[in-house]
Order: structure tokens, then C-alpha cells, then sequence
């Protein structure tokens, strides 16, 4: 994998030296093994390479073909290289970049449309004066541009642009997207920055750019493909086929893999098949999962608050797994805010995740792996499936006899009793139909949030442009399903915090279950078979029951919780708590001073009153004080 940077005149000037200065974030901030540039009149490039595979240190970039006259810089793994270097007639041993650069030759621009893997690029025609900016199919790999006055610059992460722009200002509408954003939702919009002037691409997508303006094509979108009828045990047996080599794609490299893994079914899944192929070649996989530093309780009976046990009974199927346990020395998520902040470079709310990320990566690196493998995705792929979503789409489709006898054998296996569950399902639909037919109101939740937010800021249009089409749903039939899987904000924000955390420490991040073709296969799969004959997530448990644990598979009421004692460790020191808390303004206009002071007042004292909703509404409002704070004093 790569850092990429550069800028194109399309005057023809020659390019100022000053630009140089994108390098420094690059030197600084990552984990690069090899710095390479181009400089020629109108054109400058620049590319940080990291060795993830044999093939990269043999990587040529930047790349100027002089026979016809285009330079190239990419980041790039591609899952398809034995394929392209078989249609191009290339060497075996030749790196990716090189590929692509061959694959423009033959195809132009369209060479796009036959990558698969991970990958942002960027390619100007010098004999066209055109510049092509490009990322694959879900935006694994991020990529900000800025184009103005007959230029544009682009690059793999946003402060080397916002050094070396001038006048470059807060985009106060994407600020007011991440304070009203439901739930836990960073971002809004697929396109903008926290900048007025700089924008990033969204998936499937190239730009092309050039002295009258930008073009933007779509060149891969998902579609349900026509397939023929098949039983459900037809598709279990694609699925654990598709899932078996999207998982395999990943492990090229020439270090160590290791695995993000908890005892849940999406990373327990990816490591147990991810295991599986490295036995065959004598290979360990690194796992590394968080445990609660203090003792927790649980909410619920069937939650899983410390995964410990349940991980230890996958290492007892899969040998050759290596487990490591870590609790971030019971530190609290607020000492990380500002380095959260450094790597993401926007405001982001995985803030009770993201050190306990950091931990596992950088332990991970440390220990010579170069791939580490996530299930991040899951939910909305391979272990999809709630009973009542499956229920409510049969509803929505008037298959009533179906609906009865999934709702039959669901109640059964958890010893429901069969006319309370009706009642409730038709009293839940009710509700639902309304909505949906209604449409949802939108609600400013966050109690830290100014009420005058709203003035001249159209939030729910913002919402609806950007495909925000599940306010106040509570159920996902086919429809919003995949929508929502597809969602493009989501994505790059997906590709966005693995691209920066990769180049951080030195690795690529790879989630099998976001891969294109698995979300080809979930986009095509009929509906009801997530939750086959009642049975919920039933592509996992329908399919992957020799490489699972039974007593995992068979809990259906189960349900992991991760970070469980983030709010015990705020309140465990919470004299260095309230000092992160004041530490900071409060001045912005969009804040409500008022409901913070409170806050405060009851945490120091009636700190049982503290709630973990009231807590995470505060660090996200704290965390946009913060980054805005820190933007005017540059």
C-alpha cells in the first residue's frame, strides 16, 4: 500500500517548489518505507510505499510513461493481479502499480472498471491535460482533492492539502452533520470535509478533471444480478464459498496477519477461515482481543461483557491461532482524544473504540504483522439477519403463511409463546407501516447542542440528499436493507479510518466481509433466507458450524457488548475526567454551555447519575470544541 499526493496546473505553469511542504505530514505522521517523487513543469507527485507484499518493494512510483506521455501514482493491492498480468501478458513478480499503469495503456480510464482489490489513483494525460482521480468500488482506500484557480491538488490524507491551501475554511454545515447525525453516525455527506474547499470521492467512482470543470462517472454500483432459483442449502454453500475467498484475498504479505478479533460472529468467523488457509502453509494468525480492565455487570442476562472464555473455545478449534488479551491499562478513552483527532483528522465518535484500535495495531505491528484482518462489516453482510427484520419484510410483502411459520419455529428454539409473540410483531409492524409511510422526525438528541443549530442549516434535507432514508425506523425490511448496505457516507468514512490507522502503524487493514463481491452475494441472496426457517443470522449459523463453536452458534439470544467499563474508567479517576472537560472553551456557538456545566456539576457530584447516552453526547460535543479550537489557532 501507498500515501499518495500531488499537483496539477492545467495553465501549464510550472508547479511551485512550495508544494514539497505536502511531504512533512507524510515523514511524520506514517509508518513509510520508501519516499519517491516527481517533479516535471506542470506536474508533481509524490508516493510513500509500504512494503505490504514482495511485489511493492519493487514498486516504480510516481510513474511517468513517456511513450504516452501520462504519469501515474497509486495506492493500490489488487486481489485480481494473477488475472490482469494473464490478459496483459506481464511478468509475474511485477508490482501493482506497474499493472495499472499497464491496464491504462490497453483500457484509458475504463481500466477502472477491471481492478479489484483496494486502491486510490490518481493519472494525468499530459497529451489530454486531464487528470483522473479514482478509488475502488467501496472506497477502502480515501482520497481529498481540492481543484481551483486552474489546479488540483489531491492527496491521501487532508492536512497535506490544508497546509498547503490558503484560506482554507471550516465547513460549519458538515460540523452541524456530525453533532445532528443519528446515534453513533460520524458524517452525512460521502463528499465533503470539515473544509469548505476540499472534498474526498465516493465509491465506485473517478473524477475527471480538467481546466473547464469536473466530470464525476460512476463506474461500479451494486445491482441484483439475475440468478437462477436455488434451494437455501444452494446458496449456504455460495456463501461459505464467496466468503472463503474473499477471506483468502486478504492474506497476501510478506509479514506476519494478525486479527482484530472478538468472540462474535463476524471477526470469529474471518479468523477462523483466515486460520484455516494459514495452517495449510504452517502459518500463525495473530488474534488480539480487548477485555474489561474493571469488573462490569451486565445489562442483560445473555449479554457477553468480557470475551475472554468464548475466544479461548475458538483457539481450542483453530490451533494455530495466537491469542493476546488487552484492556488498554484501564485507560480512559479521554486521554486519546486528541491523538484520535491527529490520525482522523475530522471530528470522529468511535472514540470509546478507537483506543483500544490503536492498542491492538500498534501491538500488532510491533509483532512483525503487516495485514490485520477485521469483521467490522458483518452486521451488514454475512451475519445480517434479525428475526424481526426478516419478519417485517415478509409482512411488507404480504407472504402472511411464510411470516407464521418462521415466526413458528423462531418462538419455539427460544421458548416464546407463539400468540404473545403475534401480538407483538402486529403491534411493531403497526407502528413501523406508520412510519415508513410517514416519513421520521427528525430530533436534535444531544442535549450539548445548541437549539439555534437548526438556524439556516436545512438538516433534513441534508439528510434526505445524502440518502439518509431511515429516520426513526426501527426495522430493515429488503428495501432499506440495501440501501443502508451501500450507504456511500458510510463507506468512506470505513475507508477513510482504515486508510489513516494503516499508515499510522504500518499495515493495511482488511475487512472480508465489506468486500465487494460479499456484498454482491447479500445484495442477491433472496431476503428471507437471513433468517431461514427462524433460524436468525442463518448464514453463519446455517453454514459455519465446523468452524465455530456450537455453544457460540446455538445461544441465539447471545449478544456481545465491547468497552463495557468506558464509562467505570471515566468515573474511576474522575478528577482527570472533569479536567479534560473544562480544559476546553466552550465557546462555540454551536454548544450549549449551560447543559455542559451541569453535566459537570453532577459528575463530580451524584456520579451515579451519570448516564453512558448523557456521557457520549458530551465527548462528541467535546470532541468538535476541540478540533474547531484547534483549526482557528492554525
Amino acid at each position: 500500500m501507498s500515501a499518495i499526493w500531488g499537483k496539477v496546473l492545467f495553465n501549464q505553469e510550472n508547479v511551485n517548489p512550495s508544494i514539497y511542504a505536502m511531504e512533512k505530514k507524510y515523514r511524520s505522521f506514517c509508518k513509510i518505507d520508501r519516499f519517491e517523487t516527481v517533479h516535471s513543469n506542470n506536474v508533481y507527485m509524490g508516493c510513500g510505499i509500504q512494503y505490504i507484499t514482495e511485489e511493492a518493494r519493487l514498486e516504480k512510483l510516481p510513474f511517468y510513461d513517456d511513450k504516452n506521455n501520462f504519469y501515474l501514482v497509486a495506492d493500490c493491492l489488487l486481489d485480481n493481479r494473477e488475472m490482469l498480468i494473464d490478459e496483459l501478458k506481464l511478468d509475474s513478480d511485477i508490482p501493482d502499480g506497474t499493472i495499472i499503469a499497464n491496464a491504462f495503456r490497453v483500457w484509458g480510464i475504463d481500466c477502472v472498471k477491471r481492478l479489484e482489490g483496494m486502491f486510490a489513483l490518481a493519472i494525468y494525460s499530459a497529451e489530454k491535460n486531464v487528470l483522473y482521480l479514482a478509488t475502488d468500488p467501496i472506497s477502502s482506500r480515501c482520497l481529498y482533492y481540492c481543484v481551483k484557480d486552474n489546479y488540483c491538488i489531491f492527496s491521501t490524507l487532508l492536512e497535506p492539502i490544508v497546509d498547503v491551501t490558503n484560506n482554507t475554511e471550516i465547513n460549519l454545515n458538515y460540523m452541524k452533520d456530525f453533532l445532528i447525525a443519528p446515534g453513533l453516525l460520524p458524517q452525512i455527506s460521502a463528499t465533503e470535509t470539515p473544509y469548505n474547499e476540499i472534498f474526498k470521492i465516493r465509491p465506485g467512482r473517478y473524477l475527471e478533471i480538467h481546466e473547464k470543470g469536473i466530470c464525476e462517472v460512476q463506474y461500479f454500483t451494486l445491482k441484483k444480478k439475475s440468478t437462477p432459483k436455488m434451494p437455501a442449502e444452494a446458496w449456504g454453500k455460495q456463501f461459505r464459498m464467496v466468503f472463503e475467498e474473499c477471506v483468502k484475498e486478504c492474506l497476501r504479505t510478506n509479514g506476519e496477519v494478525a486479527i482484530a478479533m472478538s468472540s462474535g460472529f463476524d471477526s470469529a468467523s474471518v479468523g477462523a477461515l483466515a486460520s484455516d488457509y494459514m495452517k495449510k502453509e504452517n502459518k500463525k494468525l495473530m488474534a488480539y482481543t480487548y477485555v474489561p480492565h474493571l469488573e462490569v455487570t451486565k445489562e442483560r442476562e445473555n449479554d457477553i461483557v468480557n470475551e475472554k472464555e468464548d475466544v479461548l473455545k475458538i483457539v481450542e478449534m483453530h490451533p494455530n491461532i495466537v491469542p493476546h488479551f488487552l484492556d488498554n491499562n484501564g485507560d480512559s478513552c479521554l486521554n486519546h482524544l486528541d491523538e484520535g483527532i491527529e490520525i482522523m483528522e475530522i471530528p470522529y465518535k468511535a472514540f470509546v473504540n478507537l483506543p483500544n484500535l490503536m492498542e491492538i495495531y500498534g501491538c500488532a505491528s510491533q509483532n512483525g504483522a503487516k495485514v490485520v484482518l477485521t469483521g467490522q462489516f458483518g452486521n451488514s453482510t454475512i451475519s445480517n439477519g434479525k428475526i424481526d427484520d426478516v419478519l417485517y419484510d415478509l409482512h411488507c410483502k404480504k407472504k402472511f403463511l411464510k411470516l407464521l411459520l418462521t415466526l413458528n419455529k423462531y418462538s419455539k428454539k427460544v421458548k416464546e409463546k407463539r400468540l404473545e409473540a403475534i401480538i407483538s410483531c402486529r403491534k411493531l409492524f403497526k407502528y413501523e407501516d406508520k412510519v415508513k409511510r410517514e416519513g421520521g422526525e427528525l430530533l436534535l438528541e444531544n442535549p450539548f447542542v445548541s437549539e439555534n443549530i437548526c438556524n439556516g442549516y436545512p438538516a433534513y434535507n441534508r439528510l434526505v440528499e445524502n440518502e439518509f432514508l431511515f429516520l426513526a425506523r426501527n426495522l430493515t425490511d429488503e428495501e432499506l436493507y440495501k440501501k443502508t448496505m451501500c450507504l456511500p457516507s458510510m463507506l468512506t468514512y470505513l475507508g477513510e479510518m482504515e486508510t489513516k490507522m494503516g499508515l499510522r502503524y504500518g499495515i493495511v487493514i482488511r475487512d472480508p466481509t465489506r468486500d465487494p463481491n460479499m456484498m454482491q452475494f447479500c445484495y442477491d441472496i433472496p431476503y428471507e433466507l437471513y433468517a431461514y426457517k427462524g433460524v436468525p443470522r442463518w448464514l453463519i449459523r446455517g453454514n459455519m458450524a465446523d468452524v465455530l463453536p456450537q455453544s457460540i452458534l446455538d445461544n441465539w439470544l447471545r449478544y456481545g457488548v465491547q468497552n463495557r467499563d468506558w464509562l467505570s474508567r471515566l468515573k474511576a479517576n474522575s478528577s482527570a475526567t472533569i479536567s479534560v472537560l473544562e480544559d476546553n472553551s466552550w465557546e462555540n456557538c454551536l454548544l450549549d454551555y449551560e447543559h455542559y456545566r451541569m453535566f459537570i456539576d453532577v459528575f463530580q457530584n451524584e456520579p451515579d447519575k451519570v448516564t453512558p447516552g448523557l456521557t457520549l453526547n458530551i465527548i462528541i460535543a467535546l470532541i468538535v470544541d476541540k478540533f474547531m479550537n484547534e483549526k482557528s489557532k492554525n
